[in-house]
């Protein structure tokens, strides 16, 4: 028996950095753990410091990193995160 691979989301936050200028959006990336190609998760615009990630399929980790974009354009990217999700 197979079951179908189901979408599902994980829900990041982090703490916001203090920035000048002002924070005006974050960019969360993802892959599948260790593959070499990141995928920019569309959220839209938020200085909001949390998203839901969706789109996701079972039984897969996910590495995550994200970054602070300023008016003079994206900075460093936090260290790397993994999670799995559920089967």
């Amino acid at each position: 028996c197979k079951f179908p691979l189901v979408p599902l989301k994980m829900v990041l936050s982090w703490p916001a950095p203090s920035a000048t200028p002002s924070i005006t959006d974050y960019t969360i990336k993802f892959r599948i753990e260790n593959a070499s190609d990141w995928t920019t998760f569309n959220d839209g615009v938020s200085t909001t410091a949390s998203v839901t990630v969706t789109g996701l399929t079972t039984g897969e980790t996910y590495d995550f990193k994200v970054a602070a974009v300023i008016s003079d354009g994206t900075g460093t990217y936090s260290s790397v995160v993994s999670s799995r999700t559920s089967d």
